[in-house]
């Protein structure tokens, strides 16, 4: 990315430019600094044949005793004045060349004229240095203007003047050196950093794959487990086939996991060069890869078997889950059943007071549409409820006694953990499950059809994430309020949660006892939070980030460059790359990179 090789070139600034004149003479075994002090002294032998003729032909040794020291000062501060030049301002640097003239031109009573042809070192190591290209450019100008006055001056123009001619070629020659040195410097640092973050993307590969495989089918475990503790006393079978699923969940995570380790250990060539063209044009860089294969094709056994696992999780396409959401429908239709049976039954029996006891135990228990929409509408029992949309106004759809259960809404994209829940929390007399769905975006039209006062959602949806769903439903929906229930929960996402207006925000594998109670306390309009959550969200505070920061660090996650940013965001280049830096500065993050994923981390973006 452009604001990676901006990083790079900040670095090189940081490092000095000693690193710069190593790859010129890179066959020079040194290192640091001591690569320019050794290159320099190529540059300096241009002085040798001056000091030799001087004191072959000089009539005055004192005069060639003065030279010959001032030479060698004017030499030594060649070497050094470049490294204490790096990275300072060009107004610092300016005046450092004057300097340096000034000194040059003590020479004039030794040499006369012939100065001119030290003042050549100036423009080259203008020519070397980080300044930008106009700062060069002038200070060559300069110095050739001031070698073609003073041979106007001094009417020597007809004997010296390819003394500018060699120092103006001779500039422009190391301005181009200089340039093709710093690319391949910023090649360089660019090759460190795609190294590094090689090993992130790796890190964040390994950890997504994780979250994916092992995450939610975890959270199933977690509550299924807790659902078939609860159903050993109640309902054996049951339990016994909750603990069977559990065992299916289990062996087919497992495999998963296999497959993705197995996925990790197959690396090949093709991989790592489509990763790393890819990388190289993030940076604005022109890829030379010899990729011999079609980037768009170039997905290995490695990345086939990561991404089938993970789709199939998600999905749930794998046939033990198959198994499982069918084990788990059949399971609900024996129920209803087994209860319209036994109501059948009941009714065919001699009244007693037992009965009626036990037929009271069984109102209470009732749960699910039918049971509502009996006692409210005196219906028949079995009768199924068609719902469709009401006037939240109405007298009869608002007339509900504090006995009535509270009306439950599950929004989660996985089946699996979204069956679980409505199992658990339609254990609990005084809750319903009247509706879920798989999809943010269905959550409104299901809320108002089922006419929910509580709407559990997860965070990570398709169609629009939990987040979003409970800001919707706080404008249009206030009378259903939103309790997040995720796998794994942010501070970021918590703060978010609360100015989304949600009402709670918990995590799945919360027992589900606090989970009900949790529910209770939203449905009575009080807030539930997390302890841990909370008190991580408080140490770690709120976002530093502007929201155009946020917008342009969101985008720049995603791996857009800096042209593809300015495009979607409407901005210029210019403004991007400011919003990127404060961002890097704000967050600590050595590069846009990072501060995205500290970002990310926190729940900022």
């Amino acid at each position: 990315m452009a604001a990676r090789a901006a990083d790079g070139e900040a670095v090189s600034r940081r490092q000095g430019f000693p690193a710069l004149w190593g790859d010129a003479f890179g066959r020079i075994k040194a290192r640091g600094a001591r690569r320019w002090y050794f290159g320099s002294l190529w540059g300096l032998a241009y002085l040798v044949i001056p000091i030799i003729l001087t004191w072959v032909s000089g009539p005055d040794p004192v005069s060639a005793t003065l030279l010959t020291i001032h030479v060698v000062v004017l030499g030594a501060f060649y070497i050094v004045l470049p490294p204490l030049l790096w990275g300072r301002s060009w107004q610092i640097t300016a005046i450092a060349y004057l300097l340096f003239i000034g000194y040059v031109c003590l020479a004039i009573p030794m040499i006369g004229v012939n100065v001119i042809w030290l003042l050549i070192y100036v423009p080259i190591m203008a020519a070397m240095s980080w300044q930008p290209a106009p700062f060069v450019i002038t200070t060559i100008a300069v110095i050739v203007g001031a070698q073609l006055v003073t041979m106007l001056v001094t009417d020597t123009f007809v004997d010296y003047w390819y003394a500018a001619a060699l120092t103006a070629s001779i500039s422009v020659m190391m301005l181009t050196f200089g340039e093709q040195i710093k690319a391949i410097r910023r090649l360089r640092d660019a090759q460190s950093e795609i190294a590094r973050l090689a090993v992130v993307d790796e890190r964040e590969r390994f950890a997504r794959d994780m979250h994916d495989v092992l995450g939610h089918s975890l959270t199933v475990v977690t509550v299924k487990s807790e659902l078939a503790r609860r159903l050993v006393s109640r309902d054996p079978e049951r339990a016994e086939a909750e603990i069977a699923d559990i065992e299916r969940l289990s062996r087919a995570a497992l495999a998963d996991l296999r497959a993705s380790v197995a996925g990790y250990r197959e690396m090949t060539l093709a991989t790592e060069l489509s990763a790393a063209n890819a990388a190289l044009v993030a940076a604005d860089v022109t890829p030379h890869l010899p990729v011999s294969v079609d980037a768009r094709r170039a997905r290995t056994s490695r990345d086939v078997r990561v991404d089938s696992a993970r789709d199939d999780h998600q999905r749930g396409a794998p046939r033990a889950r198959e198994e499982l959401l069918g084990r788990a429908g059949e399971a609900r239709h024996h129920r209803r059943r087994r209860r319209v049976r036994d109501a059948r039954h009941d009714s065919r029996r001699p009244r007693s007071r037992r009965s009626s006891a036990a037929r009271a135990v069984r109102r209470r228990r009732s749960h699910g549409a039918t049971g509502r929409r009996r006692r409210h509408h005196g219906e028949r029992a079995g009768r199924r409820l068609e719902t469709g949309r009401r006037n939240r106004g109405s007298d009869d759809t608002r007339d509900r006694t504090m006995t009535d259960p509270i009306r439950l809404l599950l929004a989660d994209d996985q089946a699996l953990v979204r069956g679980a829940l409505a199992a658990l929390l339609d254990l609990e007399p005084d809750l319903t499950v009247v509706a879920q769905v798989g999809r943010g975006d269905e959550v409104l039209d299901a809320a108002r059809d089922s006419d929910a006062q509580v709407a559990l959602l997860d965070v990570e949806m398709p169609g629009l994430d939990g987040l979003a769903v409970a800001e919707l439903l706080h404008r249009r929906l206030p009378a259903c309020r939103s309790l997040i229930v995720t796998t794994f929960g942010r501070p970021g996402y918590l703060r978010r949660a609360m100015e989304a207006g949600a009402s709670g925000f918990v995590v799945k594998d919360t027992p589900s006892t606090q989970l009900a109670d949790a529910v209770r306390r939203v449905a009575q309009g009080l807030r539930v939070v997390d302890p841990a959550l909370a008190a991580e969200s408080l140490a770690s505070g709120v976002s530093p980030l502007t929201q155009r920061e946020t917008e342009v660090l969101r985008v720049a996650a995603r791996g857009g460059s800096v042209n593809e940013i300015a495009r979607e965001l409407h901005l210029s280049e210019g403004t991007v790359r400011n919003h990127l830096s404060a961002a890097i500065g704000k967050t600590g993050a050595r590069n846009r990179a990072d501060a995205a994923a500290q970002a990310a981390a926190n729940g900022w973006l």
